[in-house]
């Protein structure tokens, strides 16, 4: 069913999603020590 596609897809795109947000928080930390 098209249904199932669309949930593994928004799956998939959630799970990038959160990998580019932990990315983002661990390069934003990072740029913080440095001005500290």
């Amino acid at each position: 069913m098209e249904v199932h596609d669309n949930v593994k897809a928004f799956h998939y795109l959630y799970l990038n999603l959160k990998s580019f947000v932990f990315q983002l928080v661990d390069r934003y930390e990072m740029v913080c020590e440095q001005e500290v």
